[in-house]
């Protein structure tokens, strides 16, 4: 919302994802309007996620009318 973006992909570079950027010397290098989602349902290495679920789960909660005007 911040950016205008109802989904975005946000790139990071950190030695450690678990901690906050600033403490990890991390940085965000790029933000994505159409972020990649396929790699995180099949990645080359790892557990698959169901990312697709989550997104589609927090712009249309349980009970709330999905309808577009």
């Amino acid at each position: 919302q911040h950016i205008g973006l109802d989904v975005a992909g946000i790139d990071v570079v950190t030695g450690d994802i678990g901690k906050p950027l600033a403490k990890t010397g991390g940085a965000i290098i790029e933000i994505n309007a159409a972020p990649g989602i396929r790699m995180h349902h099949y990645p080359a290495k790892g557990k698959p996620r169901a990312v697709a679920d989550i997104i589609v789960g927090k712009l249309f909660p349980p009970g709330e009318q999905g309808r577009i005007p």
